[in-house]
């Protein structure tokens, strides 16, 4: 797989929203010596490259563990990372795993680990290599 083509201002942290059109408006996010950045761009993303997550079918078992599919673009890898306080900084999400390929486009998680927070919160992330 090839990394897409930079955008025209790097960032991490950001939220991505697809489009009608196919593009992805990337809003936000920062680097590390500028946490904030107030721009936005209309991104033109190759077919190959992950685009906006859709999640389905989540359960919760009674043990607590954590069950959801999600959809994208075949032959990707997602990171799974959670926390249990959204409100708190970066550093507080941690990987929590991969979600794996089981036919083209669709990908599994699980977190097996019983949630030992009152509520947790999950983000999927495809790490380029």
């Amino acid at each position: 797989m090839t990394p897409p083509a930079p955008l025209g201002v790097g960032r991490e942290w950001h939220t991505g929203t697809l489009l009608a059109d196919g593009k992805v408006l990337i809003l936000g996010g920062g680097v590390s010596d500028d946490p904030a950045f107030a721009s936005v761009e209309r991104y033109d993303a190759p077919p190959e490259v992950a685009t906006a997550v859709v999640i389905e079918g989540v359960e919760v078992s009674a043990e607590g563990a954590v069950h959801f599919r999600l959809r994208n673009t075949p032959g990707l890898g997602f990171r799974v990372l959670s926390t249990a306080d959204l409100d708190g900084p970066a550093v507080n999400w941690t990987p929590s795993g991969m979600a794996t390929e089981f036919c083209p486009g669709w990908y599994e998680f699980t977190d097996s680990q019983p949630a030992k927070d009152s509520r947790r919160f999950y983000r999927v992330e495809n790490p380029w290599p």
